[in-house]
């Protein structure tokens, strides 16, 4: 999600709170409650208009009003804290510009479109000879930790697999489609534990396209690929994610150095504890 949509979200958000603000404003007593110090006693007094004079009255007894009162002036605070956000964030959103890799692809001198995408989404790699590679492959193992964090990296834009995009039809509360509610379960155990992640980006090594489950940054900069395998009964599944697995091993990814690799149950579904064990392990979150 980039910088736009989440600040829509929030404005969004903040439209819904004022509304429920206002419901429950609507059944508060009217007036408002003015307390202050005399004689050594706390007085309590409501405050109110009728015809166009302002009555006074005193409440000290009645604690149900005198606590009604008190929270009609809390919301109307928050209500105003919450009105001035919304400006701040409608300017903000005005002045930002977006960060999708179409956008950022048309603002380039023209003569660039000459190039092929896989020339803009590489780390350089240097020392060049005409046999090897111009590009590192997108599967680096650790950020440049002196340019990026790993919560920066976290939330940067990337292409996303839209290969049988289809197949995503369970939605998370932030709007991510996933394939799987094993996927969905394991993607808020990163949340939970806040590993930044990419969910299924599209990334190029040795000519082919591949795409991780997932991948997260470690506090180190150190970038761990998360594989999860559902059907392992099914031959052919099983043979591609073998496949897979070899092609990954032979990049360098590999169990327990940088990679997760977790499988669904006989039963269904995933055993969530392991799934937290192999978390604190892989991104050191153990005190």
């Amino acid at each position: 999600m980039d910088l736009k949509s989440a600040i829509q979200e929030l404005l969004n958000e903040a439209v819904k709170e004022n509304a429920i603000i206002n419901k429950e404003l609507r059944h508060l007593p009217s007036g408002t409650l003015q307390i202050w110090k005399q004689d050594g006693y706390t007085r309590f007094v409501q405050s109110y208009k009728r015809k166009q004079q302002v009555w006074r009255k005193g409440i000290g007894k009645n604690k149900a009003l005198i606590y009604g009162l008190a929270r009609k002036t809390y919301l109307k605070a928050l209500q105003r804290r919450e009105r001035h956000n919304v400006e701040v964030l409608k300017n903000i959103q005005k002045d930002l510009l977006p960060v999708d890799t179409d956008a950022i692809l048309a603002d380039l001198p023209k003569h660039f479109s000459f190039l092929p995408e896989e020339a803009f989404f590489g780390l350089f790699k240097g020392d060049i000879h005409p046999s090897e590679d111009i590009f590192l492959p997108l599967q680096e193992v650790a950020l440049w930790l002196e340019y990026e964090t790993p919560e920066e990296w976290g939330i940067k834009p990337y292409r996303v697999n839209s290969f049988h995009s289809e197949e995503k039809r369970i939605i998370m509360p932030d709007g991510l489609p996933v394939r799987s509610k094993s996927e969905a379960a394991i993607i808020e155990r990163y949340r939970h534990f806040g590993i930044p992640f990419h969910y299924d980006e599209l990334l190029t090594a040795e000519g082919r396209r591949i795409s991780p489950d997932l991948r997260g940054a470690r506090r180190d900069g150190k970038l761990i690929w998360h594989e999860h395998f559902g059907l392992m009964d099914d031959p052919v599944y099983r043979r591609k994610a073998d496949e897979k697995l070899e092609f990954l091993k032979s990049l360098g990814i590999v169990p327990w150095d940088n990679m997760i690799v977790t499988y669904e149950r006989p039963e269904g579904g995933i055993n969530i504890r392991l799934v937290d064990e192999l978390l604190k392990d892989m991104y050191m979150l153990r005190s």
